[in-house]
């Protein structure tokens, strides 16, 4: 059995699990604004795009936990797990360009809007060069991974229904 773990490459066969958040806010004249990486240049994966802060699960680590270290390692901004929403689960079909027939990366997918009036500073780390807030009408092109699909299903589940 050939190894295929190392910079790019996902850990076992089958599902690997990874979380992203969505953490938004209410910018200026009450714009939503979602928190956004810019990925390092020498990322393993989609190196120097704009993306959702995640990364894998760690073996054992529940995944709201996951979500709350991922989100604070690539951004410094701490938040209880407790507040993290769960809104998809996606994998598989080459979302992810480490993708094989054998491999997946199973992404768990998260939500949070942080309270109205709160601007966190925020700074890249980990695998992330730079983190800010930007308007959600006004992203910078096409994200990497599929994180504006992403995106918009944690729209979606923000966006109450009529009734």
């Amino acid at each position: 059995l050939v190894s295929q773990s190392g910079p790019g490459r996902l850990r076992h066969p089958g599902p690997n699990d990874a979380v992203d958040v969505v953490a938004m806010r209410t910018g200026p004249g009450g714009r939503d604004e979602v928190l956004l990486i810019a990925r390092h240049i020498d990322a393993a994966a989609e190196a120097g795009r704009f993306a959702l802060p995640g990364g894998f699960v760690e073996p054992g680590e529940a995944l709201p936990a996951a979500a709350r270290r991922e989100l604070q390692e690539a951004t410094g901004l701490s938040i209880a797990a407790a507040a993290l929403v769960p809104v998809a689960v996606v994998e598989g079909g080459g979302r992810d360009p480490r993708d094989t027939d054998e491999r997946c990366v199973r992404a768990h997918v998260f939500v949070i809007r942080l309270a109205d009036g709160v601007r966190p500073v925020v700074r890249g780390g980990s695998d992330a060069a730079r983190a800010f807030f930007v308007d959600v009408e006004r992203l910078p092109g096409r994200l990497a991974f599929d994180h504006d699909l992403l995106l918009r299903q944690a729209l979606q589940a923000l966006t109450p229904t009529p009734g």
